[in-house]
């Protein structure tokens, strides 16, 4: 009954209404003062804790620093929680030497590239261009999907066309891609992909791929490792081509496949630019004849790499296998059955992205009949991949090598910069003729997007030598593409 009373006693007491407690009063008030008593050993227990019970922070070993400065110092960086700077490792002095040795090259891209391309794209941002511009290409609320192509190479016709890409095509398993470009009525390009998946956990890809080329500009050299810049020549061809391609997706970066196809094959007389003698050429061109090929390919891929680009490093190996056997069903004569090997690393030296690469390519093509072979059934190099420095096909013949060595850095949410270097060349039969000083030297640097490992744009300046043994480094050609490509 005491505790009950205090609270109608207080109440008096604040509002006057009386002067001298009242026995009960003084019982009470003895009460609450044991209590007090109790509430203070309580806070003394209690001491140092905040309201969940949580201990504080142990006392720093280490005093600290000064934060104040005199007036126009720079102010020193606390020791937040007592904690010293992390110790300098290895990897951040190693850093500084590609940082210095491409120095020259990172002042291009960041005043010359980057800079300006981030004020154009944040003010592409502000004024929401780029959602307009999608909404007016989307249709079947996002399914259906158009926008434009545009692909240049120097000393190439560039094209320009439209893309379509339809998710959720007939069933939520298929897609459908449409691609058509042109550049003049003798330069056009058409092919579909219809991909459907059929294997449990959506772990593999089935397509079937249309292609019909009409181009004039595929350029030539010659045959093997005696080629030079002064032989280049042009000629003209149209493809039409069918496969149906099975792809497993394994663990990770991962895949391994299968393809069956078909092809028919014209070589036309005209050409932009110098023309090839196509008579003097019989073993590539197969003397004015149109041909068939029908062929079955395999391949591997392995790669250590984690898919996810945004969180996880870039350090890896990665290795590629691959093996296809054709023939032309009207003249077996002409048949080959051809290997391809890749073996690549990849060191992200800061472990954000600052990638060293190496990758050694090697591909050898075995004539099984005595009739010779059309110059798109050879070996080829040069373009979006190997050697990539020259055109596309700069490089043909039965077999061929190329080293490459890169370096590649973030310098925008989706874009990396990148240098490279690359050494090969082409030869008949199994590598005759092969020596280094006999190889080719390329060089170059560009922008690529980071967004996937797989498939990559490219904005690429390259600069190409003739062959080393007759050639004193200075750069015999300039190629500047802007290209879709595999990446890796």
């Amino acid at each position: 009954m005491r505790f009950a009373f205090a609270p109608s006693l207080s109440f008096a007491v604040l509002f006057g209404l009386t002067t001298t407690p009242p026995a009960s009063a003084q019982t009470s008030s003895s009460s609450v003062a044991s209590s007090s008593v109790a509430s203070d050993r309580l806070d003394d227990v209690l001491v140092g804790l905040d309201h969940t019970g949580t201990p504080p922070l142990p006392t720093s070993s280490v005093a600290p620093s000064v934060f104040s400065s005199e007036p126009g110092e720079e102010r020193r960086l606390p020791l937040y929680e007592g904690r010293r700077p992390p110790a300098t490792e290895a990897t951040d002095a190693l850093i500084w030497v590609p940082r210095v040795l491409f120095s020259p090259v990172w002042l291009v891209t960041e005043f010359v590239l980057r800079r300006p391309l981030i004020f154009a794209v944040t003010g592409i941002e502000e004024s929401q261009l780029i959602d307009r511009f999608v909404d007016a290409l989307t249709f079947l609320d996002g399914d259906l999907t158009l926008f434009p192509r545009f692909l240049a190479d120097f000393g190439l016709r560039p094209s320009v066309g439209l893309s379509l890409l339809w998710s959720d095509f007939v069933t939520e398993r298929t897609t459908f891609a449409l691609n058509g470009s042109f550049w003049g009525p003798r330069w056009l390009t058409f092919n579909a992909d219809l991909s459907m998946r059929p294997l449990r956990g959506d772990s593999g890809m089935l397509s079937i791929i249309p292609e019909f080329v009409l181009r004039p500009d595929y350029p030539y050299y010659g045959f093997g490792h005696e080629t030079f810049k002064g032989d280049e020549a042009f000629y003209q061809a149209r493809h039409a081509r069918v496969r149906v391609q099975l792809r497993a997706w394994l663990e990770g970066l991962s895949r391994a496949g299968f393809a069956l196809g078909y092809g028919h094959s014209t070589f036309l007389d005209e050409a932009d630019g110098p023309a090839v003698d196509l008579a003097l050429a019989t073993n590539s061109f197969v003397e004015f004849q149109a041909y068939q090929w029908l062929f079955a390919r395999a391949f591997l891929e392995l790669d250590s790499r984690d898919p996810d680009v945004e969180f996880s490093p870039g350090s890896g190996v990665r290795a590629e296998l691959a093996s296809s056997m054709g023939f032309d069903p009207t003249e077996t004569s002409r048949r080959a059955l051809r290997f391809s090997g890749e073996l690549s690393a990849f060191w992200d030296i800061s472990s954000i992205h600052h990638i060293l690469s190496v990758a050694l390519h090697a591909a050898m093509l075995e004539r099984l009949g005595g009739g010779p072979l059309p110059v798109t059934e050879l070996i080829q190099m040069g373009g979006a991949e190997q050697m990539r420095s020259f055109l596309p096909g700069r490089f043909v013949g039965d077999s061929a090598w190329s080293l490459a060595v890169s370096y590649r850095w973030p310098v925008w949410i989706l874009l990396d910069a990148e240098v490279f270097a690359e050494l090969g060349n082409a030869h008949p039969g199994r590598f005759e003729g092969f020596r280094f000083d006999r190889s080719y030297l390329g060089w170059g640097a560009g922008l690529r997007s980071n967004w996937s490992r797989e498939v990559i744009l490219s904005l690429i300046v390259g600069f190409g030598t003739d062959r080393l043994d007759q050639s004193d480094l200075r750069p015999a050609l300039t190629r500047f593409t802007l290209n879709l490509s595999r990446g890796f």
